[in-house]
């Protein structure tokens, strides 16, 4: 039977950023702090969500293809070897964007609004869209050692090339990211990033569904 264990070490970089002036959200994490408090369990899995590049002030007024400072990696605060995994949630709107080559319009289509290029030591390990988002999932190729740290997942994002108009300028926009580590003995070792990662969502569900089966009988 596969061992039961569940940490996230949650979102950095809610990343408020602005089509137009307003005012932002600084990058943080969050589980049930609301501060750089790593959080750890009893096993003593830890993971820490860092963003050293990250600057608010970065995210205000932001033009078509501007390009912004942004490198989340994770640290494994914990006392056992683990695997680590980034879920990063991308808005998509129906919108207009420019051509680049031809600096025309183009028809009005689902468009994620921000784009990145990960590093090569992470592997995409699942990507879903629905109507509002793009959800990926990537998992670092390497076993984490106490204290050690990932490569970044990447180092900027940029905005895609939006038509002036197509999003309203008062609108805020997210870009949160939120890292899992998984303890590394919680599989064979010759199961790949993605079947670690299905185990794991499995039991996350699992664990949603016998919690909300508790508070309805309470």
């Amino acid at each position: 039977m596969k061992k039961r264990v569940k940490i996230i070490a949650a979102i950095t970089g809610c990343a408020a950023i602005f089509a137009a002036s307003a005012g932002f959200t600084n990058a943080f994490l969050a589980n049930t702090t609301n501060d750089l408090t790593n959080v750890i369990t009893p096993g003593g899995i830890g993971i820490g969500l860092e963003e050293p590049g990250w600057k608010p002030e970065d995210a205000k007024n932001v033009l078509p293809r501007k390009i912004i400072k942004k490198d989340p990696y994770v640290v494994n605060t914990g006392k056992n070897e683990e695997w680590a995994f980034l879920r990063v949630t991308v808005p998509v709107k129906e919108i207009s964007v420019v051509d680049p080559d031809t600096k025309r319009k183009l028809p009005a289509a689902s468009t994620e609004l921000f784009g990145f290029q990960a590093s090569e030591n992470w592997t995409l390990v699942s990507k879903i869209v629905d109507g509002s988002a793009a959800h990926y999932v990537y998992g670092y190729n390497m076993v984490m050692k106490p204290g050690e740290k990932t490569d970044f997942l990447f180092q900027e994002v940029s905005m895609v090339n939006y038509l002036e108009g197509s999003i309203d300028e008062e609108e805020t926009l997210t870009l949160p990211i939120e890292a899992v580590s998984i303890q590394y003995n919680v599989d064979s070792a010759g199961d790949g990033l993605k079947e670690i990662y299905e185990d794991y969502l499995a039991q996350e569900i699992a664990d949603k569904a016998e919690s909300q089966e508790t508070a309805d009988k309470a």
